[in-house]
């Protein structure tokens, strides 16, 4: 995992299991946290539902990476992202917004 911070922009790369995850995203900005997960191959109707929560809560302790909100409505999505209709894999799915719900945060 390769990560450069330069004030409130983070990108992230990593590569892994022929697939490579790429977080490039602005602290606090939800279009750009919003655009990240599309680019990453979450589906536009699940990044903006995703934007939304992780907008209108904060992690729950310093240990956490979601809200409440988050973590349910991502127990909801694994059975989606299990079927395949994401179109990436239930590992790279929650990679890719752990790592751009960080990068949202500050983290």
């Amino acid at each position: 995992v390769n990560m450069t911070v330069h004030g409130p922009n983070t990108m992230i790369t990593s590569t892994g299991s022929q697939t490579e995850i790429a977080i490039n995203n602005v602290q606090g900005d939800l279009k750009s946290f919003e655009n990240e997960l599309i680019s990453a191959g979450v589906p536009d109707s699940a990044a903006k539902e995703f934007s939304q929560i992780i907008s209108n809560e904060k992690p729950e302790g310093p240990d956490t990476t979601f809200g409440n909100k988050a973590s349910e409505w991502l127990g909801k999505a694994m059975p989606e992202i299990a079927k395949g209709t994401w179109g990436i894999g239930i590992s790279v799915a929650t990679r890719v917004l752990e790592e751009a719900a960080k990068k949202y945060y500050g983290g």
